[in-house]
């Protein structure tokens, strides 16, 4: 009797029948554990690479496809056959002016899963990107070109400056033909600008009785009146004021040297303006630069524009301030003087700009320019370029564009 009690009490059986029941649940769920773990791994690693791969092809957009650049991108961020995985395909669209999509397809295959019929998974990695001030309105632009118009930059150099800065121009605008939060300065120079009319109080008194429109920088070079041009300061005496050119020799502007043109906000305004240079004269880099300065400095605000009061306005993290130097000829009318450099007073102005935190491009077109002087006044060495063809310049401006873009470059 007893011997039937303990048999009835026994529950060992019951448990390895119950462990014979649950354990293949017990190793899909291991097996789902590990091959789950190895997804979530291997979406880390394309997610990032495609975060990545979609900036550095939006920002490079104007000289290489998109498409092309986020598959070459992505396969250098994303090492091959990542914990098995293979990527099935890679694709681009373009929904929106400025907007980009990516959808990056990649196979998984399950280790453990497949011993229940799961041999792979496949992940569908989303990425989006877009750049552009025309759907950034948070931020904005304040661009000034400062461009050669000494003779030197006759004939072929001329129209293929215009067509290079007209890309630019198409590259920064997007699709709009204005945008209020950019403004556009164009600075032609050779000794002097043709700074407009309206400008008389901007002149030193002694040298007011000379002033038409054209205005050369503060200091009397030879002999030196002691005046800086290394400044922003606004013109409101004799010690901030500008002289005119001297009409001797070399230092006499050009009566072709078309107006500077203040932040201007339209496409074809901009483009009206390019093709309305007309190199002749002589070359003073040093003026230019300065005049190319006065058109982003909040010490200028209101002086230029009493349409446009707030420009330039002051400095900020959501303004970008830049300045674009293109020159295609030397420094030829005073080169070292003892009283007067115009190179080293150029450097002196480049360092002053930049240590406002302006940016600055400079672009030498042809052979006949200081090198070494324009690499030391762009902001950093990758800000200089040389450009001895058309095709050579249009890249050139086109990769500013770009980098000026990438100031709204921001994943979604």
């Amino acid at each position: 009797m007893a011997t039937i009690k303990k048999l009835l009490s026994c529950h060992v059986g019951g448990v390895l029948i119950l462990v014979a029941v649950m354990l293949p649940l017990l190793l899909m769920i291991v097996a789902a554990g590990v091959d789950i773990g190895r997804l979530y791994a291997v979406r880390g690693k394309a997610m990032t690479a495609a975060d990545a791969a979609l900036l550095g092809a939006v920002g490079t957009r104007s000289t290489q496809p998109v498409d092309v650049e986020m598959a070459a991108l992505f396969n250098a961020n994303y090492p091959a056959n990542y914990l098995g995985s293979t990527v099935d395909g890679i694709a681009v669209s373009q929904p929106a002016d400025g907007m980009y999509d990516a959808t990056v397809t990649v196979t998984v295959p399950m280790l453990v899963m497949g011993i229940f019929g799961v041999a792979t998974s496949t992940l569908t990695i989303d990425s989006q990107a877009d750049a552009g001030y025309q759907i950034t309105p948070g931020q904005s632009l304040e661009l000034s070109l400062v461009f050669d118009n000494s003779a030197v930059m006759g004939g072929i150099n001329i129209v293929a400056m215009q067509a290079a800065a007209s890309a630019m121009t198409g590259i920064v605008f997007g699709s709009s033909a204005s945008l209020s939060n950019v403004h556009v300065s164009l600075v032609p120079y050779d000794v002097a600008v043709n700074a407009g009319s309206g400008r008389a109080g901007w002149i030193q008194s002694a040298w007011a009785p000379s002033y038409t429109q054209f205005i050369a920088n503060r200091n009397n070079d030879s002999p030196p009146n002691g005046l800086t041009d290394a400044s922003d300061s606004a013109p409101v005496d004799d010690t901030t004021r500008f002289r005119v050119p001297s009409g001797n020799g070399n230092d006499l502007a050009s009566s072709a040297l078309a107006p500077l043109q203040f932040a201007m906000n339209s496409a074809g305004a901009i483009n009206a303006a390019l093709n309305a240079m007309e190199p002749a004269g002589h070359t003073r880099l040093n003026v230019g630069l300065m005049w190319g300065w006065f058109a982003l400095s909040p010490n200028w605000q209101g002086l230029w524009d009493s349409a446009q009061p707030a420009i330039p306005a002051p400095f900020d993290p959501s303004v970008q301030k830049t300045l674009v130097l293109a020159a295609g000829s030397l420094d030829d009318v005073y080169t070292g003087d003892l009283a007067s450099d115009d190179d080293s007073t150029a450097l002196e102005i480049c360092s002053a700009i930049k240590a406002d935190g302006i940016t600055i491009y400079t672009v030498g077109i042809g052979p006949n320019v200081n090198q070494v002087l324009l690499q030391s006044c762009a902001s950093l060495p990758g800000y200089y370029f040389t450009a001895s063809t058309a095709a050579l310049l249009q890249t050139a401006f086109q990769t500013i564009a770009d980098r000026i873009n990438g100031a709204t470059l921001r994943l979604q």
